[in-house]
């Protein structure tokens, strides 16, 4: 009887080499769990993430520059690599400091914002206090021992809103004891992001 057919049998050991096999032929099922090294894998940029296209094929995240972040793009989107940045922000003029005042400035953000500062700026070119001028100091909410002599920060959907008392004050760049501010030298610039 003629031999048809090759079986495992007839072939020895180590006699088939992978360059006989046809590459159609070595099936997902054939290659084992975590066979694939790294070595084998396409060259690619230094930098560059592996993800999958809408098609589901293997692709390329571009490397992005320094301090950029991997941004989700959705379903069926490739995901990039993006400068991150503060939610949209509002910054006021400057706003006159009057005492016994209630100040609402307006920021347009639609919401109550989830970060809001009060910040007093040095107006005068002869500074105050050991400040130069254009110099700010973060003023939130605080009273002080004399009645009725601070301010009270606070923020809704339309404005920040700034409650001045009698006199304003803070510490002093040169004694570092608290002191009271001139208004005419001073103005708020308020921050506020949605």
């Amino acid at each position: 009887m003629a031999t048809t057919k090759v079986t495992s049998d007839l072939i020895g050991v180590d006699e088939v080499k992978t360059v006989n096999i046809l590459d159609a032929n070595v099936t997902t099922a054939k290659v084992a769990d975590n066979a694939i090294t790294l070595a084998k894998l396409a060259h690619g940029t230094d930098g560059n993430l592996i993800t999958y296209d809408a098609a589901g094929a293997p692709a390329a995240v571009a490397t992005g520059t320094a301090g950029q972040v991997l941004t989700s793009g959705g379903a069926g989107v490739a995901p990039t690599m993006q400068t991150p940045g503060l939610p949209a922000g509002f910054t006021s003029s400057e706003q006159t400091v009057t005492a016994d005042t209630l100040l609402n400035v307006a920021h347009g953000l639609g919401a109550i914002p989830s970060l809001f500062t009060v910040s007093l700026k040095c107006t005068d070119a002869g500074g105050e206090l050991g400040y130069a001028q254009n110099d700010e100091v973060l003023h939130n909410s605080h009273m002080t021992a004399a009645a009725d002599n601070g301010i009270t920060v606070a923020a809704n959907a339309t404005n920040v809103v700034i409650v001045q008392g009698d006199g304003i004050s803070f510490h002093d760049l040169s004694t570092f004891n608290e002191a009271a501010i001139t208004t005419s030298k001073w103005k708020w610039i308020v921050r506020a992001w949605a």
